[in-house]
């Protein structure tokens, strides 16, 4: 084992590494009590007298590296301490081989069932940032020459969220009266990545004594001028056990191209897809999909897949990405809904993240995202109590449909157009218009048909609409309305003096349903009378 030379290092800075491998005695209050291993009545005790026997090479270099980097590290604990959770046993020895030397490390103390008293959580988090990728598979300890973390300053980043968004739609409902109809889609997958200032780095945890998959860092170079972070994603992703049955989306060919983000204008929807494996791909602990298809653009309408697969929305190729009228950075999941026609319902998930989600890699299909799970439901359309119930009976839609659009457009014409040529709406639509008509003055007057005394209007008419409490001396200040040429002057006469109804003797080939159906983002609730 290369041993380090202690000729040119002060006690200073042998204490301070001392202190920074050395779990504290107490963990009630850790800044007042003194470290175990520097404690004289402690077994074992790590004496200065002697640091050649405790000291280590790679050990030292990880303390150097944490003292560069410290002050841009997360005072909180529990990142290291989610970190220290999810560790392995191979992890535990890998760690034990780089801060103690082999004749401590053969201790009871340092054994693998009492990692929680010797392994101090600052040093394990540092390990796991900075040196994990240069221990070897066969377990040997490291180098400066083997890790490539130690000459550059690497800060743990703000904890980065995705968004998975599970689209939970249902098949069968009935239209409610003025309700969201929310139940038109089958139960649906679809995830999404976040945009251009995303590293992904991680690897695997295997249990110990199990062949260790080589492992590997992605580092990608963006257009913005990203600085290179080799470690940072240690901080937001950690590592899971892929089973070696189940297909990883990294060990595919992926075929397509990733368009550039046009200048201006809506963007169009580049997809491509990978080839289907012969088993699923494991995106979760409990999901897992046969394929994967990746777009690289917005979508205004989202299609929803009817086969088992998982949509990959990535935005690494945009030089910039939309922001709202204030100013603001959208949320992954608000940038979609912002660019989508459709109306979604529902929960977006914990701002902190739920889940852990791999495939987003491609350079290494291990690698785990933590993300931002939404469940969304389509909110559907709003309908008056006397819609059509048939229109929509068992509709499901997948993706969009033009001409099922058009049908349903086509029946709102007709319906329009047979109640404009229908000579009883026509009467319904003038009496409604005398209903709203007021006086100029203060008036007890009602509505009513008067006869003209010139004998015919204009229009060939021989009533116009007045008051009934009209007087000479005030005639321009009371309700008048002239009746237009194609207003049946007989029936109208029946219906004022009928309180609007119109005589049973007067057929009409009124819409007896309504066929109106109005996106929830517009603010018409109900029909216009």
């Amino acid at each position: 084992m290369p041993m380090i030379n202690l000729a040119d290092i002060s006690l200073s800075k042998l204490r301070g590494y001392r202190d920074f491998v050395s779990p504290f005695l107490r963990r009630i209050n850790p800044k007042a009590f003194q470290p175990a291993l520097t404690n004289h009545s402690h077994r074992p005790f790590f004496s200065l007298d002697c640091p050649e026997t405790w000291t280590t090479r790679s050990g030292y270099e990880l303390y150097e590296t944490w003292l560069k980097n410290s002050k841009d590290l997360n005072k909180e604990n529990a990142h290291a301490q989610a970190l220290l959770d999810d560790a392995t046993a191979r992890d535990i020895k890998q760690f034990r081989d780089v801060i103690t030397s082999p004749e401590y490390a053969t201790l009871d103390y340092f054994s693998t069932d009492n990692f929680h008293n010797w392994i101090r959580l600052v040093a394990y988090e540092a390990w796991m940032l900075w040196f994990k990728e240069g221990v070897r598979g066969d377990g040997s300890r490291p180098s400066s020459q083997m890790s490539m973390y130690t000459s550059m300053s690497i800060s743990r980043p703000v904890f980065f969220s995705v968004v998975v968004a599970q689209i939970l739609c249902y098949s069968s409902c009935r239209l409610p009266h003025l309700k969201n109809l929310s139940k038109l889609f089958k139960d649906r997958f679809k995830s999404v990545a976040t945009g251009p200032d995303q590293h992904h780095a991680n690897d695997t945890n295997d249990d110990d004594g199990c062949p260790h998959r080589q492992q590997s860092v992605v580092n990608r170079e963006l257009k913005g001028g990203l600085k290179e972070c080799e470690g940072m994603s240690r901080a937001i992703k950690r590592s899971r056990s892929i089973s070696p049955e189940i297909p990883i989306l990294g060990s595919l060919d992926v075929t397509g191209k990733i368009d550039k983000k046009p200048a201006k204008g809506k963007a169009r929807v580049i997809a491509y897809t990978l080839p289907k494996p012969s088993g699923p791909i494991k995106l979760m602990t409990k999901l897992t999909v046969d394929y994967m298809l990746t777009i690289t653009s917005l979508p205004s309408t989202w299609t929803v897949p009817q086969d088992n697969s998982a949509t990959l929305l990535d935005l690494s190729a945009w030089e910039s990405l939309p922001r709202k009228s204030n100013g603001d950075k959208y949320s992954i999941d608000a940038l979609i809904r912002a660019e989508d026609q459709d109306s979604w319902g529902g929960s977006a998930g914990r701002p902190a993240g739920e889940v852990y989600v791999v495939g987003f890699d491609e350079g290494d299909p291990t690698e785990s995202v933590h993300c931002r799970r939404a469940y969304l439901h389509c909110n559907g359309v709003h309908v008056c109590e006397h819609f059509d119930q048939d229109i929509l009976e068992g509709c499901e839609r997948y993706e969009p449909d033009d001409n099922e659009m058009r049908e349903l457009w086509n029946r709102e014409l007709d319906a329009n157009a047979r109640e404009a040529l229908e000579e009883v709406n026509i009467v319904s639509r003038f009496y409604s218009e005398i209903q709203k008509l007021k006086c100029k003055v203060p008036c007890t007057g009602q509505p009513m048909m008067r006869q003209l005394a010139s004998g015919h209007s204009k229009f060939g008419k021989t009533y116009f609409v007045g008051c009934s409490a009209w007087k000479y001396t005030k005639r321009d200040k009371h309700r008048y309305l002239p009746i237009p040429s194609n207003i049946d002057e007989d029936i109208l006469l029946k219906v004022m003096a009928n309180d609007g109804v119109f005589p049973p003797n007067i057929a009409s080939n009124t819409n007896t349903v309504c066929v109106l159906a109005v996106h929830p983002q517009i603010a018409l609730k109900a029909c216009r009378e």
